[in-house]
């Protein structure tokens, strides 16, 4: 059996923004965010993405299992993009978790999501 330090996965956000929702042809590459070990960050509770992973069913541990994972209603805390100059754009995300030295067209896991940053 493997162990977190063992099994390194790795997370890449893929970003790209946009004008609005009803003009994709406006979408351009944003950045990539990597992170290299994201199996010694995931079950901290003080990052954007604890409340989703939290919410995950089956709940996901690493090394990540094959299957199909669900979340309803989580949220995503933007405080930590509040730095960033999102207000006004519309985001697409597409999130890629690896396996160590694997390809990005080959994730062990991806998400697709999109939407607008809105203050509350």
């Amino acid at each position: 059996m493997l162990t977190l330090h063992e099994h390194i996965f790795q997370l890449v956000l893929k970003f790209e923004r946009c004008k609005s929702r009803e003009n994709p042809d406006t979408c351009e590459p944003y950045q990539d965010v990597n992170i290299k070990d994201i199996c010694s960050l995931i079950h901290q509770d003080d990052k954007p993405w604890s409340t989703f992973v939290k919410n995950l069913d089956p709940p996901l541990y690493c090394p990540v299992k094959k299957g199909v994972y669900t979340c309803k209603n989580a949220t995503f805390d933007g405080i930590a993009l509040s730095v960033l100059p999102i207000s006004g754009m519309y985001w697409k995300v597409r999130v890629l978790l690896l396996e160590p030295g694997a390809h990005r067209s080959m994730p062990v896991m991806c998400v697709n999501a999109e939407g607008e940053i809105v203050n509350i």
